[in-house]
This record gives structure tokens, C-alpha cells and sequence, in this order.
């Protein structure tokens, strides 16, 4: 946990205000759709992103798959074997949608 606070202290307020305006600004199109494969790595208890934010993509992209482990918003860092094997079951996701 230490390295993840002192990651984000190294981050100017001022960018980090920035990244989360924008993304609770982000707006899919929910009318277009897309071919490609897309996965999402959800932490299940993420207080950054909501879960809402995951259905949205899943709206735009038919071949969607919603990976959630158990952890806080990051993830990678705090869950890195869960998060190892969420990866390779995306990259075996995409592989086999991509063929």
C-alpha cells in the first residue's frame, strides 16, 4: 500500500484532478457498436470507476468480456497473481474472437 500512496503523492494534484473530471466525463456512444473484442479488468470494489461505467462499454462492444477481481481500484498492484491470471484469460478472450 505504501508504494501505491507514494505513486500517487508523486502525481501533481493537479493532473490527478484532471484524469478524474475527464473521466467522469467520459460518454460512449451508445448507439455505435463495435466487432472488436474488448475485455475489462474490474476491481470489485473499485470507489474510482462504477460498475455502471463497465455496462456502458459492454453496450458499444458485443464481444465484451467483464473480468472482476476481488480488490480496490488498483488492482494490478494490490491483487498482481489474481490480476496475472485475469489477464491471460483476456488475451485467451481475444485470441479466440479474433480468429
Amino acid at each position: 500500500m505504501r508504494l501505491i500512496t507514494s505513486a500517487i503523492c508523486s502525481i501533481p494534484r493537479s493532473v490527478l484532478k484532471q484524469r478524474l473530471i475527464a473521466l467522469s466525463q467520459l460518454k460512449l456512444d451508445l448507439h455505435t457498436r463495435s466487432s472488436l473484442p474488448c475485455v475489462y479488468i474490474r476491481a470489485a470494489r473499485d470507489k474510482v470507476v462504477s460498475k455502471e461505467k463497465g455496462d456502458e462499454i459492454n453496450a458499444v462492444f458485443p464481444l465484451y468480456l467483464n473480468l472482476c477481481v476481488d480488490g480496490p481500484h488498483f488492482i494490478l498492484q494490490t491483487r498482481a497473481t489474481e490480476s496475472a491470471l485475469a489477464v491471460k484469460n483476456a488475451i485467451d478472450f481475444i485470441l479466440t474472437k479474433a480468429t
